[in-house]
């Protein structure tokens, strides 16, 4: 009987151990995959940034110096309509006045 508790001591000490080994094993393998986890995590930033910086950063910018080229034709364009309007009504005014004065101009006494 004494060896009989004996072995059941025993088997529950190994029992113990096994528990405890199993624990360490299993906070040191949580450890390694927080620690590849992070490094994961890390390199796709890098990615990120490197493609930001190579391939996005670019692009925008090229949209930019396209949107300025574009706002400053639509500024010459408007620049350019002003000026033609600001000449026909010049037109139109010493027309009017030239007919007003040879007295071919409309009749505006309203009678």
């Amino acid at each position: 009987m004494k060896a009989e508790i004996e072995r059941l001591v025993a088997s529950d000490e190994d029992a113990r151990s096994n528990v405890e080994n199993a624990k360490k094993e299993a906070d040191r393998l949580i450890q390694e995959a927080e620690a590849e986890a992070s490094s994961i995590v890390n390199a796709a930033h890098d990615r990120l940034a490197k493609v930001e910086e190579t391939e996005i950063k670019p692009i925008l910018a090229e949209a930019k110096r396209q949107a300025e080229e574009r706002i400053r034709q639509a500024e010459d364009y408007i620049g350019q309509l002003r000026l033609g309007i600001a000449s026909k009504k010049d037109h139109i005014l010493d027309e009017f006045l030239r007919a007003l004065l040879k007295g071919t101009g409309p009749d505006i006494s309203g009678g």
